[in-house]
């Protein structure tokens, strides 16, 4: 069920992920909003054994792993073995509010919302 708190100038939500409903692998689901700023805000991450193995965010130009082109704006960064997270691809802009975006990033990674109790959320991923 995920934490809402603020921290270091972010407001978190932040989930356990659980496999096959049951299974905790070590799985985080975060989605962040700065409060103070937003030169990293908001974004995304989903953190296998506390490293990140996908993540949302946005910038102007981001540079891409080599042989694949920058991309410009909305982009979500994949795990490719070699490079680690840093290859990305271009997405459509997600919609407002830190809820919202938390829901985003779990339909894109395939993570669905099992329970959804006011403050807080039950997650697993889907086996389809």
């Amino acid at each position: 069920m995920p934490a809402i708190v603020t921290r270091d100038g972010f407001l978190r939500y932040k989930a356990t992920v659980l496999v096959e409903e049951t299974r905790d692998i070590g799985l985080i689901l975060e989605a962040h909003l700065g409060l103070e700023s937003r030169i990293v805000s908001p974004n995304a991450v989903l953190r296998w054994m506390n490293v990140r193995i996908r993540g949302l965010d946005v910038a102007a130009t981001h540079r891409n792993i080599p042989g694949l082109p920058p991309v410009e704006g909305w982009h979500e960064h994949v795990w490719h073995d070699t490079y680690g997270d840093r290859q990305i691809r271009s997405i459509d802009p997600p919609p407002l509010g830190l809820s919202a975006f938390f829901r985003f990033a779990a339909r894109l990674w395939n993570i669905r919302i099992l329970r959804d109790p006011q403050p807080s959320l039950d997650l697993a991923i889907n086996a389809d």
